[in-house]
């Protein structure tokens, strides 16, 4: 809830149903001091349901309303907990770090979905899932654009070829959101500032614990697969993609500010 400012307790009080939503989804404002489905905390669900059910994306269809208020709820009273019992600042840096791998495992799924040539990796994605993904971390530097660089810490388990397979979904990704538009500008849609991931030639290795139970074919071919309790597959997975699909990647190479065909 970065950014976030809590109702005034006046607002909140004096606040009545028939007086419509306490809040719209650019000014979101559950309230943190009263209990989970409060009047108030039931209305800003409302809100929060219509919206995630008009967003533009295909990782998101198939929720029903029941579903999305469940999940609302839940995150509500999660994060009142935490408001109550705030976080040590190495416990921010993890959550920070799981936060930005849902992130890039979303990113990645939505690609597949958005382009039919790439959907036959929607599964190995889902596959390696959130956990899956490569962690990062900061630099501190700039590439030129503005955004933070961040360098990848490589997953010692995973196939080798995953890596660039997730490069070319990334820069799909980077491909929905700076479209062109009239003029010669560029459309941005709605988001946080991208975050520039690096791959050095000897990435550092990440330290957390390899997914288990996966296909063979998606671990590091040198890995024991009795220690990941690795699914037996024959088959080797292909994390190619196709002439028209990279061609669509390699239109946006990460320089953000640079006008770039899509389509």
């Amino acid at each position: 809830m970065d950014g976030y400012s809590p109702p005034e307790r006046e607002d909140v009080t004096q606040w009545a149903p028939l007086q419509g939503p306490p809040c719209t989804e650019t000014n979101f404002t559950p309230d943190p001091h009263t209990v989970p489905k409060s009047n108030w905390n039931r209305a800003t669900a409302k809100v929060f349901v219509e919206t995630f059910l008009a967003a533009d994306d295909p990782t998101f269809q198939g929720f029903s309303r029941s579903e999305i208020e469940s999940g609302f709820f839940k995150r509500v009273k999660s994060w009142q907990y935490r408001v109550k019992n705030p976080l040590t600042e190495e416990e921010k840096q993890e959550k920070r770090r799981k936060e930005r791998k849902r992130t890039l495992y979303q990113r990645r799924l939505r690609s597949t979905m958005v382009h039919p040539e790439a959907r036959r990796h929607s599964e190995m994605v889902k596959a390696y899932g959130a956990s899956g993904m490569s962690t990062d971390e900061s630099e501190h530097e700039t590439t030129g654009t503005g955004a933070a660089s961040y360098n990848v810490k490589s997953k010692f388990w995973r196939h080798p070829e995953a890596e660039p397979c997730f490069t070319i979904l990334d820069a799909l990704h980077r491909n929905t959101r700076f479209r062109p538009g009239g003029s010669k500008k560029i459309i941005r849609k709605r988001g946080g500032q991208e975050r520039i991931r690096v791959v050095s030639a000897n990435p550092k290795q990440s330290n957390s614990e390899p997914v288990l139970g996966l296909p063979s074919h998606l671990y590091h071919p040198r890995l024991d697969g009795s220690a990941v309790a690795a699914q037996p597959s024959e088959d080797r997975y292909d994390f190619h993609n196709t002439t028209g699909i990279i061609n669509i990647a390699t239109n946006n190479t990460g320089r953000l500010n640079t006008l770039r065909h899509f389509r």
